[in-house]
C-alpha cells in the first residue's frame, strides 16, 4: 500500500450539512477502493475561498486515486483538489 495524500476545496456557497455529506461521499469513494484513511483534517473555512479538507490514506493502487480524483472532477461543488504520492 502506497501512502497518498489529498487537498480538496468545496465551494463556500453551501451549508455546513452539505460539506459532511460532500466528505463522506469520498471517504466512502476511497473505502470501496480498497483504501485506508489515516488522517482526515478539516483545514477550515474562508468566505471566498470555501471549505478546505485533508485526506491522507493508504491506497492499493493507483486505481483508487483515478476514482477519488474522477468524482471530484465530476462533481461540481469540488472547486479544485490536489493529490500527492507520500511513500
Amino acid at each position: 500500500m502506497t501512502l497518498y495524500e489529498t487537498v480538496f476545496v468545496i465551494t463556500p456557497t453551501i451549508s455546513s450539512e452539505n460539506v459532511i455529506e460532500i466528505v463522506a461521499k469520498f471517504r466512502k469513494v476511497l473505502t470501496d477502493a480498497g483504501c485506508k484513511i489515516e488522517r482526515d483534517e478539516n483545514w477550515g473555512f474562508k468566505e471566498r475561498e470555501g471549505y478546505s479538507r485533508l485526506l491522507e490514506f493508504q491506497a492499493p493502487g493507483p486505481s483508487a486515486i483515478t476514482a477519488l480524483e474522477t468524482g471530484f472532477r465530476r462533481d461540481g461543488r469540488i472547486l479544485r483538489y490536489k493529490t500527492v504520492r507520500l511513500g
